[in-house]
């Protein structure tokens, strides 16, 4: 058999991989148990893990008197998951790593048919890209909704969450998703019509899932929005010190309306942060923040207090 032929021979690169992970053979022991070269051992199991055949996953160890002192401190905290050891010098390490503890947290909470609503940003992406198959989930039939819409496509597509709603249905297309854009929000009264009833339903979500950004010279919101004019800095001389669920806040709560008055043209937020906030007060509901890195420790601390 020539080599590409190996290669492409899925039933061969899965015997490669369970001999070596689940036995426990070498890539010596395999290449004599095949009869074929080590070199080629190596390139099976390589394209086991590029096919993700075989998938590996760092459980992160977390600190339980700091879990402890959040939820003592912010006393309608329910829960908090502090996972250590993540390099914070690295955004991206950060980034998958909460992607992969919420999508564990997620799993451990959700319920059939729950309503779930997703914001922007790279941890979320991560949060999708970490979602277990319909096949290997606990939980059927959810509907999920993306919480912010921007007028512009020049925010990365894949941190979008009119975006991330495709994605997630792409990765469990038993569940229905609402792509709510945001021409019908600004300007189009007969086409707000169409999706009004979505706009009810999400008054009464029972799940969401959202990050932290902070405001900062040339950060990833900051670019976006000075590339559509508007100059993300006034609204940090104004006070604000992040973006939560796409509404930038202060440290205590919303920014002041006339301070939002040219972001509000450039993006909409389905849920205004009282809501959020009424939501977050309710036992049987969940508002998930995931953020972590020295840089957003302002950010997140306004989110907690506000």
């Amino acid at each position: 058999m020539k080599r590409i032929d190996i290669l492409n021979d899925e039933g061969l690169v899965l015997r490669c991989a369970r001999l070596h992970y689940e036995r426990k053979f070498s890539q010596g022991e395999i290449s004599e148990e095949l009869g074929m070269s080590q070199s080629t051992v190596s390139r099976l199991l390589k394209k086991a893990r590029a096919n993700g055949i075989v998938k590996f996953e760092i459980h992160y160890p977390r600190n339980n008197e700091l879990e402890k002192a959040l939820q003592y401190h912010v006393p309608f905290l329910r829960f908090a998951r502090v996972h250590v050891g993540i390099p914070p010098q690295d955004d991206n390490i950060v980034s998958q790593a909460l992607g992969v503890e919420s999508e564990r947290f997620f799993e451990e909470h959700i319920k059939d048919r729950y309503k779930v609503g997703l914001s922007d940003g790279h941890t979320m992406y991560e949060f999708v890209k970490a979602l277990s198959p319909p096949y290997k989930s606990s939980y059927k039939s959810l509907r999920v909704y993306n919480l912010t819409a921007w007028a512009d496509s020049r925010f990365e597509p894949h941190e979008r969450a009119d975006s991330l709603v495709f994605i997630w249905f792409h990765k469990r297309n038993e569940d229905k998703v609402h792509h709510i854009p945001f021409m019908p929000l600004h300007g189009y009264p007969h086409l707000r019509k169409l999706v009004e009833s979505t706009y009810q339903e999400m008054k009464d979500l029972n799940f969401i899932v959202t990050s932290v950004e902070h405001m900062e010279k040339g950060g990833t919101l900051d670019q976006l929005l000075t590339s559509l004019g508007f100059d993300s800095m006034a609204l940090k001389n104004a006070g604000g010190v992040g973006y939560f669920a796409g509404h930038p806040i202060t440290q205590k709560g919303a920014l002041p309306p006339e301070q939002l008055q040219g972001f509000q043209r450039l993006a909409y937020n389905v849920l205004p942060l009282e809501r959020i906030a009424q939501l977050a007060a309710d036992p049987t509901r969940y508002v998930v923040l995931v953020a972590g890195g020295y840089n957003k420790q302002e950010s997140i601390a306004a989110a907690l207090q506000g």
